[in-house]
């Protein structure tokens, strides 16, 4: 921006400091305020502006492939600065540029864009080869991926979507990363049937309001309305009690979001415990309370959710 701008933005930001309520200075619509202070009873200021801040540029090498040594040195030669992730393992951020689509690392599937947080996801699911594994709401794979690579393509992985199209896609992907233990699948009550009890991870990636996401999809809080979020809520708690029909014993069942509503995360994991006893709380490695809570302010990643449940 200009030096005029910048100064018509300062004088606005202090105009909005005197004179507009919390949500408006802080960019939240104002029926989330009881859900947002919920969630945050200490912080929310600094958690929302973390919100509007821009969002950096993640990467999660693809090790069926190639070794961050290798992709560090190939983006050093492209004039990036990159620096390891400080939470994933195989995650590396970029400090300067964007990185285009037509890069080399991109086109060979060497890497994938993915925000730390959502690689963290993929780790607590602690899929190791020779598992079997359901990711009960693939998309279009990123955690998919990143579970082939745990896993060293040993084991098998079911994909599951409801759109054919989503896991096409996947599809796409999962060949050019060379992750050849997975089979897509579209999800159905007749394929539940047939594979009861078969799992031993199951993640479920569940379909959410996405107000952990806001860095990137700043339109969400206009386009949310409470409705969206009680129907979400009967959503996740139908795609819970599907999924954990698919985990054998002593297998364990992930519960994930990208949101940052206790609705939507604690509340909708209590509900689950209540109704099945044979389940309890993991390990979800040095995250304190059994789960994983992520956030743009504590943590610059998206913020995300993630809850361990191992069945006895």
């Amino acid at each position: 921006m200009t030096d005029e701008e910048n100064i018509f933005l300062k004088s606005l930001n202090n105009k909005l400091n005197e004179e507009f309520p919390e949500n408006i200075q802080l960019n939240y619509p104002v029926w989330m305020t009881p859900l947002l202070k919920r969630s945050f009873p200490e912080g929310l200021a600094d958690e929302m502006l973390a919100l509007n801040e821009r969002a950096q540029v993640d990467l999660r090498v693809n090790t069926l492939k190639t070794s961050k040594n290798e992709v560090k040195k190939i983006l050093f030669d492209s004039g990036f600065q990159v620096i390891d992730c400080p939470l994933s393992t195989n995650g590396l951020r970029l400090l300067n540029g964007r990185l285009r689509r037509s890069h080399e690392v991109l086109v060979n599937g060497l890497v994938e864009i993915q925000d730390e947080g959502s690689q963290l996801i993929a780790e607590v699911c602690a899929a190791a080869p020779g598992d079997t594994v359901v990711d009960f709401c693939a998309g279009a794979g990123g955690k998919t991926l990143a579970l082939a690579a745990a896993m060293a393509n040993k084991g098998r992985i079911f994909a599951l979507d409801k759109s054919l199209e989503r896991l096409e896609n996947a599809q796409a992907r999962l060949k050019k990363a060379r992750a050849h233990n997975v089979f897509c699948c579209c999800i159905t009550g007749k394929w539940i049937k047939r594979h009861l009890e078969c799992a031993d991870v199951v993640l479920v990636d569940a379909p959410c309001s996405g107000t952990g996401t806001w860095r990137r999809n700043p339109d969400m809080r206009a386009r949310f309305s409470p409705n969206d979020l009680c129907e979400l809520l009967s959503v996740q708690e139908e795609i819970l009690e599907s999924a954990c029909k698919l985990v054998k014993s002593k297998g364990r069942i992930i519960y994930a979001t990208c949101s940052i509503l206790k609705e939507e995360n604690d509340d909708q994991v209590k509900k689950f415990l209540g109704k099945h006893p044979e389940f309890s709380y993991g390990n979800v490695g040095s995250f304190p309370e059994g789960l994983l809570r992520l956030s743009p302010f504590k943590h610059f990643t998206d913020g995300f959710f993630a809850a361990v449940l191992k069945k006895c």
